[in-house]
């Protein structure tokens, strides 16, 4: 049988979430147990895919300081990049080499939800209040009543500019994406790109670029029974007018 467990999100309206694991048959893992004393007994395996010094410092500190106060507890740690989130997943959903937890975007604990690896967290979110949690952030790790994603934290999401470059060229900040075009045209020279547009296969910035420009004209790149929704005038609009941006000046 799979091995199911609890699991983390995380990232834009992201939400890093933590997994619980199961073993073998319907009950949870008896990796961790507690003695008659009340102490913690077992090995924890967390993934995760905060890869960057600091974030990775802290959280190998955090392990450490738990294992120091329950020295019965021994917590292995596995680090691996957003991009390789599905080979190390499908690899050991099939394997049934599956950690206790682990961090997760809200359309990898969809999909987990849907294959029926994850347990559910509401008595860890319950324990830590519920209040304490954005609704819309838990909705993104619920079903059928059950949230199965702990969120951790979310992004805002900006675009910036370069006032520098602007007054260079004598341009004004875009305020239309007609001005907002332009002015990338305008900048793109000697080497330097008027707009940093990402556009990778593997990459879902370009669905995000793409949404801010379908959801400022009152649009939606879901249809209201949640279907992706990318053939509407004003997402073909918004294709076109991201393709011309990624051909002549990203």
């Amino acid at each position: 049988m799979k091995r199911k467990l609890a699991i983390l999100l995380i990232g834009t309206m992201l939400v890093s979430s933590i997994l619980s694991g199961c073993g073998q048959g319907d009950n949870k893992s008896d990796s961790k147990t507690a003695d008659v004393s009340g102490e913690m007994k077992g090995d924890i395996t967390f993934w995760h895919s905060f890869t960057q010094g600091q974030r990775l410092d802290v959280i190998q500190a955090t392990a450490d300081q738990f294992m120091e106060e329950n020295p019965g507890v021994k917590i292995t740690i596995e680090t691996f990049s957003w991009g390789d989130f599905y080979t190390k997943w499908t690899t050991g959903l099939a394997s049934g080499n599956v950690p206790d937890m682990s961090t997760a975007l809200p359309g990898h604990v969809v999909e987990m939800m849907d294959a029926e690896a994850l347990v559910t967290v509401d008595d860890l979110i319950d324990e830590i209040g519920r209040d304490r949690f954005s609704e819309s952030a838990l909705s993104e790790g619920e079903k059928d009543g059950s949230c199965y994603s702990l969120p951790l934290y979310s992004h805002a999401q900006v675009m910036w500019y370069r006032k520098d470059l602007l007054k260079e060229a004598g341009l004004e900040v875009p305020k239309t994406w007609k001005e907002f075009a332009e002015a990338a045209k305008a900048l793109t020279k000697n080497g330097v790109y008027g707009c940093s547009f990402p556009c990778g296969s593997n990459d879902l910035m370009g669905t995000r670029f793409l949404n801010f420009y379908v959801r400022s004209g009152g649009g939606s790149l879901l249809t209201d029974d949640l279907k992706a929704d990318l053939t509407s005038d004003l997402a073909i609009d918004g294709i076109n007018y991201w393709l011309d941006i990624y051909k002549n000046c990203s």
